[in-house]
């Protein structure tokens, strides 16, 4: 059984699925300039069926580039942590002493 439901009410609902369950607002269409040389890489994942649409393509890039720009954060942070915490007295000689007591 279908039921119509006046376009307010239709769109009242996107709504809400996509603010309350998706978690999210909804999306907002960006024009953008990439160039000769993505517009034929967006084309070859569509054609090569990796992805549906030129949106799922830069959504996809777009990912690997949050993710690129935490890691380096992360590191950022670890170099940091790790200058700030001084140096070491270090000898390569007793270390391999040590590491051969350890392994016999």
């Amino acid at each position: 059984m279908s039921v119509a439901l006046p376009c307010y009410e239709f769109y009242t609902i996107i709504w809400y699925i996509s603010v309350h369950i998706i978690g999210g607002t909804m999306s907002k269409n960006t024009s953008i300039t990439l160039g000769q040389h993505f517009d034929g890489f967006i084309s070859k994942q569509i054609k090569d069926g990796r992805y549906a649409s030129a949106s799922e393509v830069v959504r996809a890039g777009l990912r690997l580039l949050e993710d690129n720009e935490h890691k380096i954060a992360v590191l950022r942070k670890m170099l940091e942590e790790g200058e700030q915490s001084g140096t070491v007295e270090y000898n390569f000689e007793s270390f391999m002493n040590e590491l051969d007591d350890e392994l016999g």
